[in-house]
């Protein structure tokens, strides 16, 4: 970085009389840096170290004259100057440097270094200069430091003057120079600080350069590529800070979400709801098997973790921990699935069993886990571990690196990355390029990391139910009795829960209600899934089938829809609002729904083009009679978790039947797109286009988070992406997806690479 000590060596070292001489620019309304920076030349020329003249403007425009009337002396001008922030700041220091490149181009261009009371003010335009001129020499110098050398001079105390100041550069400089001997403490973590913050400057300045037309979009792309990519890697592993890439776990599990936690095991609910509020940690619940009670606490912040055993609806409950920021770990992986990590099975982890351990222990890989136990999750390939040798060792190497999330999930550049983001898209349109947004499925209104997303992509409406006691009561009041009770219940609580997605609209936030897609084993305990079975002889009542099924049902769902829509404003956004019925078969089914949508928007005289409707395609028959279906709908989303278990005959929660696939295969089916399954996407994608060639195509579904299928996605036809709200999919995957179809376009495009050559040597390109 270059400061003050450029300033010095520059202005000292090419005079050799009895004392080095030099002359400066001072630009500060403040009486008293000038006089302070008076009184430093005064006591070094007094200590026989140098000879410092100094020329004082109180404003820029001052300054602006001065140059002006010494154009035809331009030798006259110095070489180095000190400017305030808010009364000059980088568009004066830009202004110097273009004089000097026009009125002495023979000369190395001059120091410009910007003094301000306001340290992180003087380092932000310091930033900027180097972006929009990185030729020149700059750098940010503490008003603090040149007050505290002064009072140094004067006879102070280093304790007393030195030690708390901002930075140290100048007395490095000046020791280095004049054999001063100054004193360099100084509060390091302060210190630091200021550094970091001019790094980030440094890294944000690069958008000024663009506002200026210094650089192009593709130039900014390109300068932060480094950072966006290695920032997208550590999200996609999880694992800040731990060294040698990789953790040895004592149990390996199926699946995991979120990062590596610490806390105690506990086997109840009610040990979570009576942990200690002034506890630290927080508790991690061990349990047997999925219990639809759970969900309710996932969103309340209790919760330290989960680790659940059996594999019963793991994958359910993995995708409620992402959406809730939940860190866990879900189904242990069976002995019998072939090469696999080691994670046994035993009599205290069976799947049939209940919900709880009823001894309030259980047994992993043969060690017995016990209530109060330090556990630690979310390590190694989604594993557990409870060696509290490993956990130590652990918690010294698992450490949250400069670019790892805060308190609150955000990132030191967040904003910097949300600019990328636009700019891509920018580039993308100007290009020829297509836009690709990565929206969320959510069952909260107020998960962190829907600021992050392009979108709702999917309000998974029967999730939005178990997660709110009344509203669940009633739900499952209605399916088991009819009750008119639970009617009126159910109805008021939807109308409520909706307005609140709907509200994001007002800020063009574009929002997809997907109808119930209703799941006993999901809402249901043990008893009453025995009592669901009894009254309609199936479990698997979804689309087509639960709208005959429950037509009362679907008729509320979607008045509450609308009510909701009618309070919040609708037609305000400018974006429609879309409600979209899963796991449709044939037309009739389409029909059927798409009357009570329209019925629905009628009542409550719902402008013209301020909703529309799509179906979910996720069954084999929705995509053999794709034709008709489409022909009635604004959008298709397809529902590729569905999708992969009809063509496979694969279902999501049996593990060994996915460990077995992916050992024949070499992939689990429910982390990548089977072949099978991308064939029937590309299929009906080309029949949605031949039908409608501006309909909206979306997927849902975990595999298109993996970057390769997502970009395959793409070339058979899709158009977005939604997925569960985590860290790594709302952060990384979007660079990672950018910056893959911006490389693809450069290399389609041969010629576009010449206008992504940085305009000021290799400055943009180095993040």
């Amino acid at each position: 970085m270059s400061g003050v000590g450029d300033f010095l060596r520059d202005a000292f070292s090419g005079n050799k009389s009895d004392l080095p001489k030099a002359r400066i620019v001072v630009v500060q309304d403040a009486s008293n840096v000038q006089k302070d920076a008076k009184s430093v030349a005064k006591s070094l020329k007094k200590k026989g170290k140098a000879d410092i003249s100094i020329e004082s403007f109180e404003y820029g425009d001052l300054l602006r004259d001065h140059l002006k009337k010494h154009t035809s002396d331009p030798n006259s001008v110095p070489e180095t100057f000190f400017l305030d922030c808010c009364g000059a700041g980088h568009r004066l220091g830009l202004e110097i440097a273009e004089w000097f490149e026009e009125n002495r181009p023979e000369d190395p261009l001059p120091a410009v270094y910007f003094l301000s009371l306001s340290t992180s003010m003087a380092l932000e335009e310091a930033a900027s200069l180097t972006s929009l001129h990185p030729k020149v020499k700059t750098g940010y110098v503490s008003e603090g430091e040149l007050s505290s050398v002064r009072s140094y001079l004067d006879g102070e105390s280093a304790d007393r003057s030195l030690v708390h100041a901002d930075t140290r550069r100048l007395r490095m400089i000046l020791n280095e120079m004049f054999d001063t001997e100054f004193p360099m403490e100084v509060d390091e973590k302060y210190h630091e600080s200021w550094e970091k913050q001019f790094q980030r400057a440094l890294q944000g300045g690069i958008f000024k350069a663009l506002e200026a037309g210094k650089v192009t979009d593709a130039d900014v792309i390109e300068y932060w590529r480094t950072y966006a990519t290695n920032l997208a890697q550590s999200l996609q592993t999880g694992l800040y800070g731990a060294k040698g890439g990789d953790v040895e776990t004592d149990a390996g599990f199926y699946e995991g979400t979120g990062f590596p936690v610490t806390g105690a095991a506990v086997f109840s609910l009610e040990a979570v709801e009576n942990w200690p509020s002034g506890r630290e940690d927080k508790p991690i619940l061990v349990m047997q098997s999925y219990d639809p009670e759970v969900v309710p606490l996932l969103d309340t912040g209790k919760l330290g973790g989960i680790v659940l055993c059996g594999p019963y609806l793991a994958s359910h409950l993995a995708f409620l921990c992402d959406a809730n920021k939940v860190t866990g770990v879900f189904g242990l992986v069976p002995s019998d699935s072939g090469e696999v990590p080691g994670g046994e099975f035993n009599q205290m982890a069976k799947s049939h069993l209940a919900p709880y351990f009823e001894e309030g222990r259980a047994e992993i890989n043969g060690t017995v886990i016990e209530e109060g136990q330090k556990l630690m999750i979310g390590v190694g390939k989604n594993g557990l571990v409870f060696r509290p040798e490993t956990i130590e060792k652990l918690q010294e190497t698992l450490t949250k690196p400069d670019n790892g999330p805060d308190a609150y999930g955000e990132f030191e550049c967040e904003q910097e990355m949300k600019r990328l983001q636009s700019i891509f898209a920018r580039y993308f349109a100007e290009n020829g390029g297509k836009v690709h947004s990565v929206k969320a499925n959510v069952d909260s209104p107020d998960n962190p990391f829907l600021r992050l997303a392009g979108g709702i992509g999917l309000v998974r409406t029967e999730q939005v139910a178990a997660g709110y006691a009344p509203q669940a009561n009633a739900l499952r009041e209605v399916l088991l009795t009819d009750s008119d009770n639970a009617h009126a219940e159910l109805r008021f609580s939807m109308e409520e829960s909706y307005r609140n997605f709907i509200y994001k609209m007002n800020a063009s936030y574009p929002v997809k209600i997907r109808l119930f897609d209703l799941s006993p084993k999901e809402l249901f305990n043990r008893e009453d899934q025995v009592k669901f079975h009894e009254k309609y002889g199936s479990y698997d009542i979804h689309g087509g089938k639960a709208l005959e099924t429950w037509p009362k049902l679907y008729k509320e769902q979607v008045n509450a829809v609308f009510e909701a829509f009618k309070a919040t404003n609708m037609g305000y956004a400018g974006k429609p609002l879309q409600v979209m019925m899963p796991a449709v078969r044939t037309e009739a089914d389409t029909l059927m729904v798409k009357e009570m949508v329209e019925d629905a928007a009628q009542n409550v005289a719902a402008p013209k083009g301020s909703y529309n409707f799509g179906v979910m395609i996720e069954t084999l028959d929705g995509c053999k009679n794709a034709a008709d279906i489409i022909k009635h709908c604004d959008f298709i989303s397809f529902g590729t978790n569905d999708l992969t278990q009809q063509a496979l005959d694969v279902p999501r929660d049996d593990l060994r039947a996915r460990a077995r696939y992916e050992e024949k295969h070499g992939f689990d089916p429910y982390k990548k797109l089977a072949p099978e399954v991308m064939v029937l996407i590309q299929q009906v994608c080309e029949v949605a286009r031949a039908t409608n060639p501006k309909i909206e195509i979306d997927i849902c579904g975990g595999q298109a988070a993996d970057p390769d299928v997502a970009m395959a996605l793409f070339e058979a036809g899709v158009d977005n992406l939604s997925v569960a709200p985590s860290q790594a999919n709302l952060r990384a995957l979007p660079l990672m997806l950018n910056y893959r179809q911006f490389d693809r376009m450069k290399n389609a495009q041969p010629n576009m690479q010449a206008t992504a050559k940085h305009k000021h040597g290799k400055h943009a390109a180095s993040a």
